[in-house]
């Protein structure tokens, strides 16, 4: 897939990840998981230090 295509797909990964969101508690830990899995798929050379 190129970049752009997974940026497209964003919105439906948001959505697929709403279903979660009822058994993380706080806002604050969907966030968490939000961001954890967007950077997964970013287009970066390097995911971690």
């Amino acid at each position: 897939m190129t970049a752009d295509q997974i940026r497209s797909l964003r919105p439906a990964l948001v959505a697929l990840l709403e279903m979660f969101r009822p058994y993380l508690g706080r806002a604050s830990n969907f966030r968490h998981l939000l961001a954890y899995v967007l950077g997964l798929t970013a287009d970066l050379k390097r995911k971690s230090i």
